[in-house]
């Protein structure tokens, strides 16, 4: 079956559309490099889901939603690359035991 992405959603081949609702994660959003430092506290008050993209180099780094362990990484002497969903109104941050080189957020 082949479908067919159209402006609002997708269309299937006996033309029905599935909506794509525009508090969908990715609708309206971009990946960006944002400016964050390990072991602050930050809130998803975008009113979407946000995904979270974090590298540190060497040692532990943990990703907390909402106080949870979302991700976490133990590899030394190398990169660690985590990430996570945050839906809207939860808290995030990371634990790392080395500087956080990178860290994007897809977000509008």
């Amino acid at each position: 079956m082949a479908v067919t992405l159209v402006s609002t959603g997708v269309q299937f081949p006996n033309a029905t559309i599935q909506t794509t609702a525009a508090n969908d994660i990715g609708v309206g959003q971009a990946w960006i490099a944002v400016s964050r430092t390990a072991g602050t506290t930050y809130t998803n008050s975008t009113g979407k889901p946000i995904s979270i993209g974090i590298r540190s180099q060497g040692g532990n780094a943990i990703l907390y939603v909402s106080g949870v362990i979302a991700a976490r990484s133990s590899i030394n002497n190398a990169s660690n690359y985590i990430g996570a969903v945050a839906p809207p109104g939860a808290t995030y941050y990371i634990q790392a035991g080395a500087p956080v080189y990178n860290w994007a957020e897809l977000r509008a």
